[in-house]
């Protein structure tokens, strides 16, 4: 038996196609593996990467409202002194239109985080969809 596997796999028992058929196979191995390497990488990209880009988005603007929220209750005070300042201009004072838009900030940015996030889920689905369909 140990003789039949010998004689088998024995190179020189090979027909010429055979090793043409091997050089070829051995030529396109490093383009094979090139192109399979970008294919995971692309998949990665549309399994794992797209979807994730609006939730990491949304978590570190909720981490910046919660600073401005922070920032708005330290302002205060300091907003009230300058509202009550006789030398101010306009409704409010001249000195306290920065800190009008701090709370602007701080009211509006919940909504237009959420209306961001849906639109965000959105658009990474129409991103993967085009990335998939070879647009």
């Amino acid at each position: 038996m140990f003789l039949l596997v010998g004689m088998v796999l024995h190179p020189s028992s090979y027909p010429l196609w055979v090793w043409l058929c091997w050089a070829i196979m051995l030529m396109a191995l490093p383009l094979l593996i090139a192109w399979l390497g970008v294919m995971l990488a692309i998949g990665y990209l549309t399994a794992y990467y797209i979807p994730f880009v609006p939730y990491m988005i949304f978590t570190f603007a909720s981490i910046a409202w919660l600073m401005a929220v922070v920032e708005a209750m330290v302002a205060a005070p300091i907003v009230a002194l300058s509202i009550t300042h006789p030398e101010g201009e306009g409704p409010f004072g001249g000195k306290a239109e920065q800190s009008l838009m701090i709370l602007m900030n701080v009211f509006l940015r919940p909504s237009l985080m959420i209306i961001g996030y849906i639109s965000g889920i959105i658009l990474s689905y129409v991103c993967v969809w085009v990335i998939n369909a070879g647009l």
